[in-house]
């Protein structure tokens, strides 16, 4: 047994709680709260235009993200523990490959939220009409 592949692999399985974590708590409060899965370093809860709509479109995405995360790192846990190649060497590379692409998924889809749902900044052109001088 590897100790580098168990130790990415227990990294791994507390990346996957800490999804869990989130999803069970947006789920049972369907609230937003600061969270870097949900939002943001720059964003606030209060920022959200609309929260109900933001959650409810997250929400699932989240869900996707944890339960593939489960299943990865149980799957490497259970290999490394047991000794067992479930899957030969090229094959092996799958399942990161499915990680990474519902990571990247869910990333892209919570910026496009963020910025649909989230930006509460005036834009451009309201701070240069607000700066205006009135014409008396």
């Amino acid at each position: 047994m590897d100790s580098t592949m168990l130790l990415m692999d227990v990294i791994s399985a507390a990346c996957a709680a800490y999804c869990a974590y989130t999803w069970v708590r947006l789920l049972r409060e369907r609230k937003l709260f600061k969270n870097e899965l949900l939002l943001g370093k720059d964003k606030k809860p209060e920022d959200c235009l609309d929260e109900d709509g933001y959650v409810s479109y997250v929400l699932p995405r989240l869900g996707v993200l944890t339960v593939i995360l489960v299943i990865y790192a149980a799957f490497n846990l259970y290999c490394d523990l047991s000794g067992n190649e479930l899957l030969p060497y090229p094959l092996g590379f799958i399942p990161l490959a499915a990680v990474l692409a519902v990571l990247i998924w869910y990333l892209v889809s919570t910026v496009k939220a963020n910025n649909c749902l989230l930006y509460t900044s005036p834009s451009p052109r309201d701070r240069q009409k607000s700066r205006m001088p009135s014409s008396a």
